[in-house]
């Protein structure tokens, strides 16, 4: 029997304590959930477990053991067939250019066979249900769908013990339940798993046992006392229309491609302006590939305007102070080295530096937990920690219209509550456009004016947001 294990260990980087005594065992048929604010050092901890910690630098007071001998000392290829680990962001554990290629590549480094590689591949993929995007380009994939790629790279190497690191973060709520499901199918059939997830809708009639990081130590959650932390999945109702003074984007017979797929075809759409605006939908439907049209990183055919003005006949340059995109992955936005670094450059390149002071940029790190943090990398940070500074420099920067992709995900309840308020009140101050793509809709609603549901059927406005 596989067994992984902790005991009594103590994390450091750079002379800090991240975790403190920290004793945690991981057995076959064992569904454990693990919670805990962003940045309480969640991800760390999985990296550990993982044999991965410490990489470039920190250290470990303790060996983490499997099987009785120390993780770091097992051969990569032999670990992987015990333990596998699933990225928060899985471009991280992506080497190749196609789906099949990337599962083939982590195949052959187990030393298997041609048949039984295929044999794995088809049944991951089925498991997960993507064998639709077996020869897509991953660079065509929305952000759920690599999530769903990774998890099926995960369950391919076939290991014992599977660790999942925020693994639903961008995907949709059908299919999120679904995957959940498959997880706990693997708990039956013998594997043992780990997840962390801010989102801990879904889970009360699945796991096992939970555990909680707070102030650097770690808790077994009695079961009697698991309901705070598990919310109930809501339908949410907003009060909204497709009535509105004036529009900041107009689009008129509108196609957009994603490769060889449609993703918008002739469309006609109007976009409120000074208003926040949510948009829901499923994973791959293309969200993504709209809000780089917007911000003129994605090709189109039809007439596009920005405040009544032809898109394609904006200079750039402008527009891009205009425009702004939060991308999805957070260190996609990053320029500089330290936390301090990045808010002093998005103050001096502000449209709004009267309003943005010092004050009130110490304000909002107060708000979003980020003081303290100011000399350290933005790559030291966590997951949520990066999430957090990407909104707060985009909003310094202050742009007309702000076009967020999932700037929600992986954030604990309280962080997305102070992150809306923020976003909200930037919005209502500086008369800023924002549209921003979330599945993370639970409590959100009080700071939406609009909600467009983008599926199959296109785009269009709904009172109804699926939390």
């Amino acid at each position: 029997m596989t067994e992984l294990k902790a005991n009594h260990l103590d994390i450091k980087f750079d002379d800090e304590i991240i975790l403190e005594d920290i004793s945690l065992e991981i057995r076959p048929e064992q569904f454990i959930l693990l919670v805990g604010s962003s940045g309480c050092g969640k991800s760390t901890l999985m990296t550990a477990l993982a044999g991965l910690y410490p990489k470039y630098g920190g250290e470990l007071s303790q060996e983490v053991s499997l099987n009785h001998q120390s993780i770091a000392q097992i051969k990569a290829n032999h670990r992987a067939k015990k333990v596998a680990m699933l990225f928060q962001h899985p471009d991280q554990q992506f080497a190749m250019d196609r789906v099949e290629d990337e599962l083939i590549f982590s195949l052959e480094n187990l030393s298997l066979t041609t048949e039984e590689i295929d044999k794995r591949i088809n049944s991951a993929l089925s498991e997960v249900g993507i064998e639709s995007l077996r020869h897509r380009e991953l660079s065509y994939l929305s952000g759920g769908e690599l999530q769903k790629v990774a998890l099926a790279e995960t369950l391919a190497m076939g290991a014992e013990i599977i660790l999942l690191d925020e693994p639903f973060a961008a995907v949709d709520p059908e299919h999120r339940h679904e995957l959940q499901v498959l997880l706990k199918k693997l708990v039956d059939q013998g594997h043992g798993i780990l997840v962390s997830d801010h989102d801990t809708s879904g889970y009360e009639n699945l796991i096992t046992d939970l555990y909680r990081i707070e102030n650097r130590h770690i808790a077994c959650v009695d079961s009697t006392a698991w309901s705070p932390f598990f919310k109930q999945d809501v339908n949410d109702r907003i009060v909204t229309n497709d009535e509105f003074n004036e529009s900041v984007f107009s689009m008129a017979h509108v196609t957009v491609n994603n490769g060889k797929q449609s993703i918008l075809k002739n469309s006609s759409f109007e976009w409120a302006k000074d208003k926040i605006t949510l948009i829901t939908g499923p994973n791959g439907i293309g969200k993504s590939s709209l809000l780089l049209t917007f911000a003129r990183l994605h090709d189109y055919e039809g007439s596009l305007l920005y405040q009544r003005k032809l898109l394609d006949k904006l200079r750039k340059k402008i527009y891009a102070r205009k425009v702004g995109l939060v991308f999805q992955n957070a260190a996609d936005q990053f320029l500089n080295i330290t936390v301090s670094e990045e808010v002093e450059q998005a103050r001096a390149h502000s449209h709004h530096a009267d309003y943005w002071t010092t004050e009130k940029v110490d304000q909002c790190m107060q708000k979003l937990n980020l003081i303290g943090l100011e000399k350290h990398s933005v790559y030291e940070l966590s997951g949520g920690q990066q999430k957090k500074l990407q909104i707060l420099i985009m909003l310094i920067i202050a742009p007309d219209t702000l076009l967020l992709d999932e700037p929600l995900s992986g954030l604990d309840t309280n962080s997305i509550q102070h992150v809306m308020q923020i976003i909200k009140q930037s919005s209502n101050d500086l008369e800023q456009s924002i549209i921003m793509i979330s599945h993370q809709t639970h409590g959100i609603i009080q700071y939406i004016d609009y909600h467009v549901r983008f599926d199959q059927n296109g785009l269009k406005y709904e009172s109804v947001v699926n939390s």
